[in-house]
Order: C-alpha cells, then sequence, then structure tokens
C-alpha cells in the first residue's frame, strides 16, 4: 500500500469517527465559516438555528457564547458555558435541554466547539438514584418481614430440644443442632443487611468525636468475646473527629471483632488501633496478628457476603466489612487492607 492510500485510509477512519462522536463537534474559522459539522451537533442545535442551515450555526454560537470572541482573539483561552434550552427534544415532550458547550483554538485561525446535551446525564442519574432507593427499600422491606420465619425456627427448635430430648436420638439432636446453627445464621445475616441497608438514609448528625472513647465502647460492646480469648486490645493517644458517633463505634466494633475472630486456633491475639497524622487529616489503622490475608482477595474483602472461610470454620455473615466501607465512603474517606497469609492484616480507614 503506498503512502498516500495509507493515508487516505486513516482519514477516511478518522472523519468516519468524527461522525459518529456521541457529542456534537463543529470545526469553523474565525470570521464565522463552518468547515466541518458532525450529525449530534446538527440535531442539538436545530432547535435553535431551525431550518436556517450551516451558515446560521456560528451566529447561533455567538449569542449562546457572548464571550466567543475572546476565544477568537486570544490564542491561549478557551470557553465553556452551561447553556439551559426551553425547546423539546424531538419526541420526547416537555424535555429541557440542557446544552455544554465548549469552544478552543486549535491552531491558527482554526476552532473547535464541542456541544453536549447533559441533561441526557441528569435523566441517566435521576434513573439510577429512582432504581437505588427502591432497591434499598426491598432489602429493608424483605429482611424485616424474613425475621418472623427465623424467630419462629428457633423458638420451636429449642422447644423440640426442651420436651423430646430424651425421645430423640443423637442423630436426631444433631439434626435439631444443624437447623438451629443454621436458623442462627439466617438471623445474623438479616440483621446485618438490615443495618446495611439503613445506611442508605444518609450518615446522619456530625458532631465531635471522641476516638479513644469510642473504641473503648467498641470493646466494651465485645466483653464477652475478648473475655473468651483473653485478646489484649490497645491502641494510641488517639484525635477527636468529626464524624457519626453511632457509625464510627460500628466501624470500630466490626473492625475489633474480625481482628480477634480470625486468628490462628490457640492464639493469643493482639489488636491495636493506631493513627498516623497526614496533611489531609488522620489516618487510622486496625493492626492484628492474625490469619492474614491473600494479596489477590485483599480487595475482595469489602464486597457484600463476600467470605474467605466457610461458617463452620468463621461464623460471619459477609457484610461487617461492607457496612464499615459504606459508613467511611458516606463520611466521604476511605478504607484499605495490608495483609498476608500468616503475618495478620491492617486495615486502615480515613473519615473525610
Amino acid at each position: 500500500m503506498s503512502p498516500r492510500q495509507n493515508f487516505a485510509d486513516q482519514f477516511s477512519e478518522l472523519l468516519e469517527f468524527f461522525y459518529l462522536l456521541p457529542i456534537g463537534v463543529i470545526k469553523f474559522k474565525g470570521e464565522g465559516s463552518v468547515e466541518l459539522i458532525n450529525p449530534e451537533s446538527s440535531g442539538l442545535l436545530m432547535p435553535l438555528i431551525g431550518n436556517a442551515g450551516l451558515n446560521n450555526i456560528y451566529i447561533t454560537l455567538r449569542e449562546l457564547m457572548p464571550d466567543l470572541a475572546k476565544v477568537v482573539a486570544n490564542s491561549s483561552e478557551s470557553l465553556g458555558v452551561l447553556v439551559d434550552q426551553g425547546h423539546p427534544t424531538a419526541g420526547v415532550a416537555n424535555h429541557v435541554v440542557s446544552l455544554s458547550l465548549t469552544v478552543a483554538r486549535v491552531r491558527e485561525d482554526t476552532y473547535l466547539a464541542a456541544i453536549e446535551d447533559v441533561s441526557r446525564m441528569s435523566d441517566l442519574l435521576t434513573r439510577l438514584t429512582r432504581s437505588n432507593t427502591e432497591l434499598e427499600s426491598f432489602a429493608y422491606v424483605a429482611s424485616h418481614d424474613m425475621q418472623e420465619p427465623v424467630r419462629m425456627m428457633l423458638s420451636f427448635t429449642q422447644l423440640l430440644e426442651r420436651d423430646y430430648h430424651n425421645v430423640l436420638d443423637a442423630e436426631g439432636r444433631q439434626y435439631l443442632s444443624i437447623i438451629e446453627s443454621s436458623a442462627l445464621r439466617v438471623r445474623n445475616m438479616i440483621r446485618d443487611l438490615l443495618d446495611y441497608a439503613r445506611l442508605e438514609g444518609g450518615s446522619g448528625d456530625f458532631g465531635p468525636v471522641d476516638m479513644r472513647l469510642k473504641w473503648d465502647m467498641a470493646a466494651d460492646n465485645l466483653h464477652q468475646l475478648i473475655a473468651e480469648t483473653k485478646a489484649v486490645i490497645t491502641c494510641d493517644d488517639l484525635p477527636v473527629v468529626n464524624a457519626n458517633a453511632i457509625q464510627v463505634t460500628r466501624i470500630l466494633q466490626n473492625l475489633l471483632q474480625n481482628a480477634v475472630k480470625f486468628q490462628p486456633p490457640g492464639q493469643l491475639p493482639l489488636v491495636h488501633l493506631g493513627v498516623t497524622q497526614e496533611a489531609d487529616g488522620p489516618v487510622f489503622y486496625v493492626r492484628d496478628n492474625g490469619i492474614g490475608i491473600k494479596p489477590e482477595f485483599v480487595e475482595q474483602i469489602f464486597e457484600p457476603f463476600r467470605r474467605l472461610h466457610t461458617w463452620d470454620a468463621i461464623p460471619g455473615s459477609g457484610l461487617g466489612l461492607s457496612i464499615c466501607r459504606k459508613i467511611i465512603e458516606r463520611h466521604g474517606g476511605k478504607i484499605w487492607a495490608v495483609s498476608s497469609p500468616g503475618a495478620g492484616t491492617t486495615i486502615y480507614f480515613k473519615l473525610r
């Protein structure tokens, strides 16, 4: 293939790409003549220019962007503007278009205008918000309604165990134990799912939160687990932060519980809450001496219902770290982990 033919093919592909762009693009000269315009531009501007043709597009741009002359006069300038047009989109009644217009010089006396209907993004965001709200409502209602049958399962299992203990043989009692254990597991999952759904309502009231006080409160809430495992719980001198007090306690309690639970059999858990000060605020971390996590699974532990171990090995719903992440993100912060098998895990988080 000759260089000329190769150039022609590349230019043809580039031109095809230009005409298929999902945003409007217009190439014009400083005196106002339009050199190229793609179909998306015509569709967006047609309600404004009518059927006057290409010559009117530059006039329309000047009307929408009074400072357009500055771009033409100054090679270092570009100009952007948001224009709300009260005309309906073709075939869509009562739809008001918001156009985002940007003009910039690309070379001597040649300019590009980019035009986008940002109302499309707004409509998409509205639909996504509505869908998420409906999903959150469903999760809350479904979880709430599921609690009663699970409660009945537990109640009747305990009645059978009490009233028919001497009638059942060892195998029958084992079956009852399996049913009760499974019902408890479902109940805990439902409770965590309810907590997870409730978080969608917002991050709540913010105020001064003493992190040392909340760490002590989290440890007190887990006093039975800590006593059974003889875990050693320590912390640095911790600052006061602006946050939601109840949700911060939940973060610390979930992280502390995981740090104590995920340990090799017979090992004394050592858990420390520390803090480092960075330019944009404090970064907290919960470090343990537990079983650790393989690097390829570190990101997955924050996903809902993601479990790396069986229920029999380590009980849990798989929502604890997901709840932590959701709370922290609603505070404007982030959470991440550093770990390796046999070397423990450190969970870092910043609240904003």
